[in-house]
């Protein structure tokens, strides 16, 4: 995950789920993945602008792999530095 927000991180328990796949995340988005609030999450926001159901609710997902700024992730033949901003 490159961050916490709901529409980059809602599909991480079902690609996880259906392909058995690492989540791999910062701390911060790691602890918002797991146990973040809607508020921290952006849900609040989305149902107030109609863009999510009244209903709807954040699929939490366990976070494999913590990174920081600097670590390498490795993608087949790959190398991916990650940069923290």
């Amino acid at each position: 995950m490159t961050h916490s927000h709901l529409d980059h991180s809602a599909g991480s328990k079902f690609f996880k789920t259906q392909t058995g796949c690492e989540i791999v995340a910062t701390e911060l988005a790691a602890n918002r993945l797991e146990l973040g609030t809607d508020e921290e999450l952006g849900v609040d926001s989305g149902k107030q602008m109609g863009r999510y159901t009244e209903d709807y609710s954040f699929p939490h997902c366990k976070v494999d792999r913590i990174i920081q700024d600097g670590d390498i992730i490795k993608l087949g033949k790959y190398e991916i530095q990650v940069l923290c901003v």
